[in-house]
Formats: structure tokens, C-alpha cells, sequence
């Protein structure tokens, strides 16, 4: 049984971490620490918490080997509960390292134990819901967001007829980023409000300056960038004033990744370095190298390949060296792209070997996604006809798969219009415009629908090009004038340049210039899209 002394430390370390004084809770666990004079629980509870901070904070391979100790102690005190729960614990941190073999032997091994704890008992429903939250997560990232959606929200009213809302705060982040992956924003947005009213409640800065971080990433794919820098301003001012160093750092890359999307290379460079160094200083490994992979990302969509190549290495050497799992499939899907983008075939094959072995290993949607996109675009450079149509296939695959994330879909869907137009001939493939026009049109609606103003203005500016070709002047005009409109409104620098470009900064309505685009300009509009959606 648990110590009266040991339950009373436990309650205090508790609220401490719910108003997110993390700072605070680690100075008196490393003070508490120093004394001999505690029993055995309070000895353990001390190094279950240390554990839980280092989970907080981004140091999961640390929070693991704490929660190893804690398992082990608690077994064999036969303390079914602690046990429990510092297991599912160390399934978050193996969630965040990306090892989903390991989070789901966590699932089943607390799914057998929790037979063990009175089933109408409130330590059954606190250990159920955070079970179910993890439960979600791992959904999550197999590709099953309608099972998760279930999950959670089972999670979420547990927390709420317990009455904890520093939990329910965090689930319901979750449940938001759920309703993000299925397409329905405007829930999702709802959720993260309903997550800050409970944060400000609690006067948790810390969790309220990363509830605005997440509502940034949601505004920025909505494309309302304005609200989505100043929520990004909101959060590091509350992580400053947490002291909430990770979570500062990663409000800042994400800074970085608006700035991207709107052009602003500098800008986003600026904050992606920014980050990088804030980072190294708090010694988070894991998000140093996810901030390496957004260099790399960022390289090469400027085209500078060499940066982008050593970005990506970095990355993939620092996820290698924290034993992170398949966390580095991504930097390793990149670096195959950018090594096609540059020419350089070398060791593509290689590396795509190694993605495929990832993929065999963690048998993930998204894994299995990128395979394909790299395999496909591997296949496009080939330039031969028969490699292209298999290029044509394996693009098509992912951009018709309903789980895929917006940004793949668009990748997917503008290679494979370029490839269509690269052997366009109009005497033999004269329903190729009609099949690029069609899934042109499709594009719109999915940015509509993903509030993806930048893919929205190119696309408009795509499809215009669609209908100059095909002698529907006034139709182009319409197309023109609204990439026009939408790349104003949302201050989309690089495609109003375009635009401009290619009106000589004459009004659009001066049809000789419509009249004058040909499948050569398509072509060029189409290529230009790819390179900034690498």
C-alpha cells in the first residue's frame, strides 16, 4: 500500500505540473532528491515524477530510463496503479520517438494489467482515460483518425466526469489535431479555443502558450497568416514567461514554417536557426534534429540542393544517434528528393532501400506514403515512357488515398499533372487537358476545403493557363484575376510576382496576353508549383 506521505508529495507534485511550473517542480524533486530521510514511496514517486518532467520537456529516451526504474520498483511492490501508469507514460515517450511496436506493446500490456484495479473504481477511470489518449495517438499515426477521433473523445469525457482539467485541456488539443487530419478545421479551432479557456482558467502559461502554438500551425494551414503570426506572438510570450524554453523554441520553428509557406525564405530561415540554437541550448535532441529536417526542407525549396542535402543528413545522423525509431523517415524521404532534384543518382537507390526497410519495420501510413512519393518521383526522373506512367500510378495512389495529409496530396497531384503535360501531344492525347483541367478543378476544392490559400492561387493560375490553351479566354481572365485577388489578400509574394510576370504588370483583362500562354507556359506554371511544394 502507498504511504499517506508518499500520496500527499504525489497530489503536490501534481498541481504543480498542472499549472506548468515545470521549472519549479523540478528543483524541488532535484531537492527532494538529496534526502535520505523519505521511505520508499516517496523515494519512487520522486523518480516516477522525474520522469514525467523529462517526458514534458522532450527528453524521452531520459523520462524512459526513469520510468524503467519506477516499473520495476512498483511490480514488485505489487503497487498495480503507479505501475500502470508509469507505463502508459512510457508509452507517450516511445509515442514521440516514434516506436509504435513499442507504444502498442505498452497498450496491450495495460489492457491486462488494468484487470487488476476495481473496474467502477475512480483509479480505473484515471488510468482508462490515459490509456485511451494513447490509445488515440497510436491510431493517429497508423492512419485510423476516425478511430482515434472515437478514442479520444471517450478519453475527453472520462476527464470530464473526473473533473480534471488540466487532462482534459490536453486531450482536447489532441482531439483538435484529430478533426485537423480529417479536414473539419472549424471543430478542430473550436476544440483549441475550448483548451484555452481551461489553460487561462488554471493559469497554466505553459500549456496556454502551446494551445497557441497549435492554433497557429491550424491558421497557417487555414492560410490566415495574419492570426496565425500573432498567435505564435501570444505563445512565446507565455513560454517566456513559463519559462517554458521547448515549447519557445518550437513556437519559433513554426514561425519559421508560415514564413515558408508565404515566400518569406529569409524571414524563415531566420526563425528556423533561431529555434535550432534555443534548442541546443536545452539539449532537446529530438527537436534538433526535426528542426535540421525543416532546413532541409527550406533549402530546397530555394533550390539550394547542397544545403538542403548536408540539412538532411544532419537530421538523419541526430535521429539515428537517439535511437529515435522512424522518426528520421521523413528527413530520409527529403534527402531522396533532393538528391533527384539535383541529378545525382548515386546513392538514390540505396537510400530508397533503407526507406523501404523502415516501412517493413513500422508498417506506417505515413511511411508508406512517402515510399511511394519517392519511388514515383525517382521513376519521373527516368523520363522514359514506361517509368513515367509508373511514376503516373504510384502518384495517383496516394492522392486518391483518403487518410493522406493535404500537403502530399497536392505534391501528388501537380507531378502528376506535370508528367501529363511533359508528353502532351495534342494530335494524339487530346483528352489530357480536359483529365489536368479536371483534377485542377478537384485541387481547388480540397484547398477550399483545407483553407490552403497559397495552393489556392496557383491552382487558379493553373487552370487558367488550362483555358487560355483550350480558347476560353474569359474563363481564363476569371482564373487570373482570382490567383490575383487571393495572392493580395494574403500577401503570397512569390505567385503575385508571377502573375505579374506574365502580364508585364498590365491589367489582366488585356486579352493578347492570355492569348499568347501556350503548353510550354503550362508546363513552366506547373514546374514552378512543384518547386515551391517540394
Amino acid at each position: 500500500m502507498e504511504s499517506t506521505q508518499g500520496k500527499d508529495y504525489e497530489m503536490q507534485f501534481k498541481k504543480i505540473l498542472d499549472r506548468g511550473k515545470i521549472s519549479e517542480l523540478t528543483s524541488l524533486l532535484n531537492n527532494l532528491g538529496k534526502k535520505e530521510k523519505f521511505n520508499q514511496n516517496v523515494k519512487w514517486i520522486i523518480i516516477k515524477f522525474k520522469g514525467i518532467v523529462h517526458l514534458h520537456i522532450g527528453n524521452y529516451q531520459t523520462a524512459i530510463k526513469n520510468l524503467n526504474s519506477a516499473i520495476e520498483y512498483y511490480k514488485k511492490a505489487d503497487e498495480n496503479f503507479q505501475c500502470i501508469d508509469c507505463i502508459i507514460s512510457r508509452g507517450e515517450a516511445y509515442h514521440f520517438l516514434d516506436k509504435y511496436d513499442l507504444v502498442l506493446e505498452e497498450i496491450n500490456r495495460t489492457q491486462e494489467l488494468l484487470t487488476k484495479i476495481p473496474r467502477k473504481s475512480v483509479n480505473s477511470k484515471i488510468l482508462k482515460a490515459k490509456l485511451y489518449k494513447l490509445k488515440g495517438r497510436y491510431f493517429s499515426v497508423k492512419g485510423q483518425l476516425e478511430d482515434a477521433l472515437t478514442i479520444l473523445i471517450r478519453s475527453q469525457n472520462l476527464y470530464k466526469e473526473l473533473d480534471n482539467i488540466f487532462a482534459l485541456a490536453k486531450t482536447q488539443n489532441l482531439i483538435a489535431e484529430t478533426y485537423c487530419g480529417i479536414g473539419n478545421s472549424e471543430r478542430a479551432r473550436e476544440l483549441l479555443a475550448m483548451a484555452v479557456d481551461n489553460f487561462m482558467l488554471l493559469g497554466n502559461k505553459k500549456m496556454l502558450g502551446r494551445t497557441l502554438n497549435n492554433l497557429g500551425i491550424l491558421e497557417t494551414q487555414s492560410g490566415d497568416y495574419d492570426n496565425s503570426i500573432q498567435n505564435f506572438k501570444l505563445a512565446t510570450q507565455m513560454s517566456r514567461e513559463a519559462g517554458d524554453k521547448y515549447g519557445y523554441a518550437t513556437t519559433l520553428i513554426n514561425m519559421g514554417y508560415t514564413y515558408l509557406e508565404i515566400g518569406e525564405f529569409e524571414k524563415a530561415r531566420k526563425y528556423f536557426k533561431n529555434g535550432i540554437k534555443k534548442e541546443k541550448k536545452i539539449g532537446v535532441q529530438f527537436a534538433i534534429a526535426e528542426a535540421f529536417n525543416n532546413l532541409g526542407d527550406l533549402e530546397r525549396s530555394e533550390g539550394n540542393f547542397k544545403k538542403a542535402i548536408k540539412f538532411y543528413k544532419k537530421s538523419i545522423n541526430k535521429f539515428k544517434s537517439i535511437k529515435a525509431g522512424s522518426a528520421y523517415f521523413d528527413s530520409l524521404s527529403g534527402l531522396i528528393l533532393t538528391f533527384l532534384d539535383k541529378k545525382d543518382i548515386k546513392h538514390v537507390n540505396e537510400y530508397i532501400n533503407e526507406l523501404e526497410n523502415l516501412f517493413e519495420t513500422y508498417q506506417t501510413l505515413k511511411i508508406k506514403n512517402s515510399l511511394k512519393i519517392t519511388k514515383a518521383y525517382y521513376y519521373k526522373h527516368k523520363n522514359d515512357p514506361e517509368s513515367s506512367n509508373t511514376a503516373k500510378k504510384l502518384f495517383k495512389e496516394v492522392f486518391e488515398e483518403k487518410e493522406v495529409d493535404f500537403k502530399k496530396q497536392v505534391f501528388c497531384i501537380i507531378n502528376y499533372c506535370e508528367i501529363t503535360v511533359k508528353h502532351y501531344d495534342i494530335n494524339k492525347n487530346i483528352n489530357d487537358i480536359d483529365e489536368i483541367k479536371n483534377l485542377t478543378v478537384e485541387l481547388i476544392k480540397r484547398a477550399n476545403k483545407a483553407f490552403s490559400f497559397r495552393i489556392l492561387a496557383h491552382s487558379y493560375m493553373i487552370l487558367g493557363h488550362i483555358y487560355s490553351i483550350q480558347q476560353r479566354f474569359e474563363e481564363a481572365k476569371e482564373c487570373f484575376i482570382k490567383a490575383k485577388l487571393i495572392s493580395e489578400n494574403k500577401g503570397l509574394k512569390l505567385i503575385k510576382k508571377s502573375i505579374n510576370l506574365y502580364f508585364n504588370n498590365e491589367p489582366l483583362d488585356n486579352y493578347s496576353n492570355i492569348q499568347n500562354l501556350t503548353i510550354t507556359n503550362l508546363k513552366k506554371e506547373l514546374s514552378q508549383m512543384i518547386l515551391i511544394n517540394r
